[in-house]
């Protein structure tokens, strides 16, 4: 057992040290989103999910309910994020693309995504759809925009 438990630690600092580049870069993202209740992102041993680190517990998440909708979408943002920033490096920066990617989230982690996006935009063109008054009012507060109204 006691070997078991070792193994079981080494495989995981392991994978800490070795993850993908993405994974990282995600991982980043998500810290920052959450203030650090989620902070590191891993693929299951088996590559069928993902799994999440929390702050609150000394196991991984599996990156599926019971988590909330809100924070299944952070992490899905995070992911899309790095892998942009993947794909693209040392190349023409694309623009982004995000359809209602903001509408689950609450106040304090709004406000961090938009932060991010802000930043990003720094750097590339971002197109962020929503059908939400209230979400364009918040995106407004805090950012230059342009608002263009679909019919």
């Amino acid at each position: 057992m006691l070997l078991q438990k070792i193994l079981k630690e080494a495989d995981r600092r392991f994978r800490e040290e070795h993850q993908p580049d993405v994974l990282q870069k995600a991982g980043h993202y998500l810290e920052m989103i959450t203030e650090g209740r989620y902070d590191r992102l891993f693929i299951k041993d088996d590559g069928s999910g993902l799994m999440v680190r929390g702050n609150y517990s000394e196991r991984l998440l599996n990156a599926e309910f019971p988590l909330s909708r809100g924070t299944l979408e952070q992490i899905y943002l995070a992911l899309r994020l790095a892998l942009v920033e993947h794909v693209d490096s040392g190349r023409e920066v694309v623009p982004l693309f995000l359809d209602e990617v903001l509408v689950n989230w609450d106040n304090m982690r709004l406000h961090k995504g938009l932060e991010i996006l802000q930043e990003i935009a720094g750097q590339r063109q971002i197109f962020l759809f929503t059908c939400h008054e209230w979400l364009v009012k918040n995106i407004q507060e805090m950012m230059n925009v342009k608002v263009i109204k679909l019919s």
